[in-house]
């Protein structure tokens, strides 16, 4: 087992500066954190605190890791966890993290004994923490860096919701649809629906031309933010057109108040449909279209994966169209 001797002799730093460095003092310098922290990834090294947890019992804690705790949708699955988790007397914790800090988080999970570990946000850990992962036993989704872990995999048969969209949208004489998508190549739904975007807009003869795809800055911004920032670009290139389609119901409501503000009538103008079908989506006028992404039973289903319920293979999930008053 690698020691926290071996860290120091490899950075050229007393085992003192070594313990500093690991406990976050203020009283070392950059360059030799850095030195550090470059020692401890080349070797593997595990700090003695998580190691000595391999003999403690788990907790009942089953941690969620999302990237935007404001996002409604993250909210939504929560929630079915939750109530799901009550029968089996787990408790649900949300964390935030970001690609910079997950191995702290995960490390910090480690700590503190968690039982699972289900990571909706999709950045995966450095594989010196995965030996201490699978010894615990904790149950995980999303968090080693390789395919191997036998665990539940949700597949979310979002193409089959987008079709809907789009055979809705051809029955209203609609041609010219606008995609807002994310900057983010981590949001792991932005590849799909790109592709099915593209796909259909073959399929159906409506407009395809790279300009048709407006990337918003999200997680950065807030969805709501984006979707607005997104429609007055739109508006300011005097582009054509006739529907717009939003990486969620947020960024959807977003656009809604733009165009609204514009005096474009929505769905007379331009027909908008989200993505999510969070509940604000029924409450907002005019009520909001959205894919409807099954977010109870994705919580239900995790749930259930860690308590045994569900093993190795994979869950469908269908995602559908709900038609509302943005879409006529």
């Amino acid at each position: 087992m690698v020691t926290r001797e071996d860290v120091a002799k490899l950075a050229g730093v007393s085992t003192a500066t070594v313990s500093r460095v690991m406990s976050d003092s203020i009283y070392v310098s950059k360059d030799t954190r850095d030195k550090v922290y470059k020692a401890v990834k080349q070797l593997n090294y595990i700090p003695n605190n998580l190691a000595k947890n391999l003999t403690q019992n788990k907790s009942n804690v089953v941690a969620v890791l999302v990237e935007d705790v404001t996002n409604p949708y993250y909210l939504q699955i929560l929630e079915a966890m939750s109530s799901e988790g009550m029968r089996h007397n787990l408790i649900i914790s949300l964390f935030a993290i970001n690609k910079e800090d997950v191995n702290v988080i995960v490390e910090s999970l480690i700590e503190n004994r968690v039982c699972a570990i289900i990571n909706l946000a999709l950045f995966t850990c450095d594989e010196r923490y995965i030996r201490i992962i699978d010894e615990l036993g904790i149950y995980t989704v999303n968090i080693k860096p390789y395919e191997s872990e036998k665990c539940l995999k949700l597949h979310l048969n979002q193409e089959r919701g987008i079709e809907q969209m789009f055979s809705i949208l051809k029955e209203k004489g609609r041609n010219r649809l606008v995609y807002i998508a994310t900057l983010n190549e981590e949001v792991a739904s932005q590849d799909v629906r790109l592709k099915a975007y593209r796909q259909n807009c073959e399929k159906f003869g409506f407009v395809c031309s790279p300009e048709y795809v407006i990337f918003g800055d999200y997680p950065k911004l807030r969805a709501f933010e984006v979707g607005y920032n997104s429609a007055q670009r739109l508006l300011d290139k005097k582009l054509e057109f006739d529907s717009i389609f939003c990486l969620n119901d947020s960024a959807a409501m977003g656009v809604m108040k733009c165009l609204l503000e514009h005096g474009i009538k929505i769905p007379e103008n331009v027909c908008v449909i989200g993505c999510d079908n969070i509940t604000m989506s029924r409450y907002v006028h005019p009520s909001l279209s959205t894919i409807d992404v099954q977010t109870q039973r994705q919580g239900n289903a995790y749930i259930r994966a860690v308590v045994g319920k569900l093993t190795e293979g994979t869950e469908e999930i269908d995602a559908r169209l709900i038609c509302r008053e943005s879409i006529g």
